[in-house]
């Protein structure tokens, strides 16, 4: 029999709890405040109850480098809209503790980071090979004039160099931001003029799918168009070539050049110890980018001290990451994975900048789990779908042995996508699915080693996360019934500002005006709680909520049932405004192959529609499309389509116009009378 949502997918392993970094702090927990903590779920009630005292122990627990400072060490009295300041007292540097808060740290026989494109090793460096090249590299840039708050900015492949430079960054207290070479001009300039960085990263080229593709041209207009609002050198590093030069270094006239070793060659001494600029916890690191679908992309500002606590606890207290993993997260530095798998080192684990197509060849992932011996894979739903569809099994392909958990996050899981994990990757592989953003750059809902773990479910919120479900009236809700993912207590790392948001406007409008009144976080997830199992089933963004009719529902349970067709490649669920003001439901299906959609498979959907959900589920109008719009981090863009078919113009939607002309031109699409202003 088929399994349901809230089914048991994976009993907990007692054993691997008994070795985990969870219990292990429980335990710490237990000891250090005379306490009697059974659980993980006893524990994440302790750590929002004592949120102080809990944050403060993640410090203790994990070691960090620098000073606690006086109490309270986590301002957790003062609501979330009064302040971020949440860390007021202490005092670090984000790039030291990733360097050297760990086990492995200047060892010259670990593999800190292997530079991969599409299978083949490009780059490996040692702990000690990483710590003197962020020397050089920090030096280097000290030595070009830049000063803590400064920006460094990138337009990179995923490669060595750009971790480098975030570590080099950080360690002078600099901030970093970063586009990624598949970026188009304008997309990449939309941010970065933003926030005037310094010094640009830059790759010449890069491959996707075998193919080579030159951004040498892209590179020139986005340095003339940055050249004017402040920026002062470039740095090229051949992404190709084993020694990062480019084959040909090009000018740009008042703006400094140098490739990737002439660069390092700036420092003067190649001895001694990084000078690690000690800031404020709340001294920012990152600025990272929404998506841009109302404007130009806002630029999210984090902050060191909230990224390294918080980062502590979803990574290694929640997938016991340490000093013995080895980390691929397959992502690009369009996506705030990006973030998070440098963040990975602060763990003392190994980590993989993989550039290029997970497809080339299909299994290039998992030979690279054998071949570097892998112990955790970041990989997306929508990666998983396509090798499901091709019927691929990669544990008849490739040994395995060394993965013990599989992340996977920006869409929810189907029971599907379960089923794969389970029996073609291997049934004691763990799969963690998380759910977060941009905006906290991590999780908010996860998984949990220690728990019992169910189909279509995230396993728990995050320790310290205090995560309700809400109403559109700000009323919680019982569990069982879908609402609005809201979060209800502070936590280090919300974001510090917007750049360039005078007065804070922009940032109280995204996250706190859906509940006026109300203290809540709005992360714009639709979602219902297990009442069994307390689990989380993710049912699509809530403002991309289905209403037809008055009955409300998630995108992702049609996704979960229509993905499931061979015929299908991808689907699109989105709601069109009628003239009398009720909503009507628009699936779209490109399809395998862009083979013709056949009727009877359109029956057939509408069948597995009416029998897995109801009748008021089936879309009312069900139209094969030539391509559905994604994100660069692999999301379907439910948005900017719902706003086209609710009668925004295109230039008004910050997306690739090309994806969504079909859209704007269909005849069955079209609105005959003045339409109604959708809820977007």
């Amino acid at each position: 029999m088929m399994p349901i949502v809230g089914d048991l997918f994976k009993p907990v392993d007692s054993e691997a709890v008994k070795r985990s970094q969870i219990d292990r702090f429980r335990q710490f927990i237990n000891t250090r405040y005379g306490l009697d903590i059974k659980d993980a779920w006893e524990l994440h009630s302790w750590s929002i109850d004592q949120s102080n005292e809990f944050w403060k122990s993640v410090w203790d627990f994990y070691r960090f480098i620098g000073e606690r400072g006086a109490e309270p060490f986590f301002q957790a009295d003062v609501s979330m809209k009064a302040t971020r300041n949440r860390l007021p007292h202490a005092r670090l540097n984000y790039a030291e503790n990733l360097l050297l808060s760990h086990c492995n740290a200047r060892s010259t026989s670990k593999i800190a980071i292997h530079s991969v494109i599409e299978g083949t090793v490009i780059r490996s460096l040692t702990w000690a090979e990483l710590y003197d090249e962020v020397r050089s590299a920090s030096r280097a840039m000290r030595n070009l004039g830049l000063c803590p708050g400064d920006r460094v900015a990138a337009y990179t492949a995923n490669n060595a160099e750009a971790v480098v430079l975030i570590l080099a960054a950080s360690a002078i207290g600099a901030i970093w931001s970063a586009t990624p070479c598949e970026f188009g001009v304008i997309a990449t300039i939309d941010r970065l003029e933003q926030i005037n960085p310094k010094l640009l990263l830059v790759s010449d080229k890069y491959i996707y799918n075998g193919k080579l593709i030159d951004v040498s041209s892209n590179v020139t207009q986005i340095v003339q168009a940055l050249a004017s609002n402040g920026l002062e050198s470039v740095v090229v590093v051949g992404q190709l070539d084993k020694d990062r030069r480019p084959n040909r270094l090009p000018g740009f006239g008042c703006v400094k050049t140098f490739d990737w070793p002439s660069f390092l060659d700036l420092d003067n001494s190649t001895t001694g110890d990084i000078d690690f600029w000690r800031g404020p916890a709340m001294a920012p690191v990152y600025i990272l980018y929404s998506s841009g679908t109302t404007g130009k992309p806002k630029c999210i500002v984090h902050h060191a001290g909230g990224l390294l606590l918080s980062h502590a606890v979803g990574q290694c207290l929640h997938s016991d990451l340490g000093p013995n993993d080895a980390f691929l997260m397959f992502t690009t530095f369009g996506w705030m994975m990006s973030v998070f798998y440098v963040a990975s080192l602060q763990s003392g684990a190994t980590v993989v900048a993989f550039d290029g197509s997970p497809l080339k060849p299909i299994g290039a992932l998992w030979a690279l789990v054998d071949q570097l011996k892998l112990t955790m894979l970041g990989i997306s739903p929508r990666y998983i779908q396509t090798l499901c569809q091709a019927g691929y099994n990669p544990s008849e392909k490739h040994h395995l042995g060394s993965l013990r958990l599989v992340l996977t996050t920006g869409a929810p899981l189907s029971i599907e996508h379960h089923d794969f994990i389970k029996q073609r990757v291997g049934e004691k592989v763990f799969l963690f699915n998380g759910s977060g953003g941009t905006d906290v750059c991590n999780h908010h809902i996860c998984g949990c080693l220690a728990l019992p773990h169910h189909y279509g479910e995230l396993q728990m919120p995050m320790l310290g996360s205090k995560i309700e479900c809400w109403d559109d009236n700000g009323e919680p809700l019982s569990a069982g019934v879908e609402g609005n993912l809201v979060l209800t207590g502070p936590i280090p790392n919300q974001p510090l500002y917007f750049w360039n948001d005078p007065g804070d406007k922009r940032y109280f409008s995204t996250y706190y005006e859906a509940f006026v009144g109300k203290e809540a976080w709005n992360q714009g997830d639709w979602v219902v709680v297990g009442p069994k199992t307390r689990g989380f089933h993710m049912l699509g963004r809530s403002d991309g909520v289905l209403n037809p009719s008055g009955v409300r529902f998630g995108s992702a349970e049609l996704y979960a049932i229509v993905d499931s067709f061979k015929e299908v490649a991808n689907s699109l669920a989105v709601g069109q405004k009628t003239a009398t003001g009720d909503e009507r439901v628009i699936l779209f299906l490109e399809t395998d192959r862009k083979k013709p959609l056949r009727q009877s498979t359109i029956d057939n959907i509408t069948t597995a529609i009416t029998r897995g959900l109801s009748r008021r589920h089936v879309p009312a109008l069900i139209l094969q499309c030539p391509e559905i719009p994604m994100t660069s981090n692999g999301k379907r863009q439910e948005i900017a389509v719902k706003k086209i078919l609710n009668g925004a113009r295109l230039e008004q939607v910050n997306a690739d116009p090309k994806t969504l002309l079909w859209f704007m031109e269909h005849p069955s699409l079209q609105i005959t009378a003045a339409p109604l202003k959708a809820k977007l």
